[in-house]
């Protein structure tokens, strides 16, 4: 069995969005969707909040997370996620003793999630011996190309023909799984070996950056409502 550390940095310093972390979709604070996400893949044995705002950590452990005080030189803007991650293994390790196999990165910026998805990909890194991360992915099917001086140059013939076309994904962030040994005890981040995870519902994906991203979240919230109840992600109607 592998120990699996579901990890949400949540910090309250985000330039574009302040407090962004504390913004509410319908009633829930932004970063409880992770923590609730996580709570409810049933392959997570821990769920961790970082952040270096104790009123956030406050609100996680009500809401049954543990939480780990980020020390302030991992709060600037520039600092990596892979460093907040270390920071939280290492205090895991040093504070109890606890090591984790896997580590689930879920940003608070990727509220709506499938936790069956996070419980599907865990499955797959442990199904390969080789593998050292998986990342979240969906279909992309954009017409690429380059630009050659004022010139588009389509990477496919045209007219299209989908049904002949290589597929493409993208990356989402929706969420990363690392195996530790493999890429956080090793300083590295992703790792060589990667696999992709087509996640379920890529209609539910939204990375939440800029305001007008925050206001199309909440639209995403009240259109999606249902299903979110349904997901676990929100909870009953009080």
């Amino acid at each position: 069995m592998r120990k699996v550390l579901a990890v949400i940095p949540a910090k309250l310093t985000s330039v574009r969005i302040p407090r962004k972390n504390l913004e509410k979709l319908l009633e829930l604070e932004l970063f409880l969707f992770s923590v609730r996400a996580a709570q409810l893949a049933a392959s997570v044995d821990r769920v961790v909040v970082s952040s270096e705002s104790t009123e956030l950590l406050e609100l996680a452990g009500r809401y049954g997370a543990q939480t780990v005080l980020r020390p302030a030189e991992l709060s600037g803007e520039r600092v990596t996620n892979q460093a907040v991650i270390g920071h939280v293994v290492e205090q895991m390790r040093a504070c109890e003793g606890w090591s984790a196999d896997l580590v689930v990165l879920l940003q608070p910026t990727h509220p709506f999630r499938v936790p069956a998805d996070i419980n599907d990909a865990v499955a797959a890194l442990c199904r390969d011996p080789d593998a050292d991360s998986v990342f979240a992915v969906k279909q992309d099917k954009g017409l690429f190309g380059r630009m050659s001086g004022e010139l588009f140059v389509p990477d496919v013939a045209l007219p299209r023909v989908r049904d002949k076309e290589e597929r493409r994904f993208v990356n989402t962030g929706n969420f990363y799984i690392l195996n530790v040994a493999r890429t956080i005890d090793r300083g590295v981040f992703f790792g060589h070996h990667i696999l992709g995870f087509p996640i379920s519902r890529p209609d539910l994906e939204i990375d939440i950056d800029e305001p007008i991203d925050l206001a199309v979240a909440r639209a995403m919230a009240e259109f999606y409502e249902p299903e979110l109840r349904k997901l676990g992600l929100l909870e009953g109607r009080q």
